[in-house]
């Protein structure tokens, strides 16, 4: 019998974005350094769920954020990242992407 595993590969398309979401959502405003510092962090989390190339963090990261900033979700200048006014909601369902990743790890 063969095993077979199901990945959506639309997902590991977006993760990238989903994860500067995550980070960014509540707090709105951060500086380039701490939202490098959280991503990180989130991504060592969810290495395993996804795959991430052989390429460096901090290169996924300027990437996803000058993509973010061409489609208008957030804008970027002085060291830090601004949410768009009118792009929470986009923000909050990129972000909620990865709830079902992250909810493994709660200690409810």
């Amino acid at each position: 019998m063969r095993l077979y595993h199901y990945g959506n590969q639309a997902l590991q398309l977006l993760v990238h974005f989903s994860m500067v979401a995550l980070v960014i959502r509540e707090i709105k405003v951060i500086s380039i350094e701490e939202l490098q510092n959280r991503y990180d962090t989130l991504r060592k989390l969810i290495q395993r769920e996804f795959v991430f190339q052989g390429r460096s963090s901090t290169m996924d990261l300027q990437d996803a954020v000058g993509v973010m900033a061409l489609v208008g979700l957030v804008s970027h200048n002085d060291g830090s990242v601004l949410v768009v006014e009118n792009c929470f909601r986009k923000m909050e369902l990129l972000s909620s992407l990865l709830f079902p990743f992250l909810a493994g790890y709660r200690n409810d």
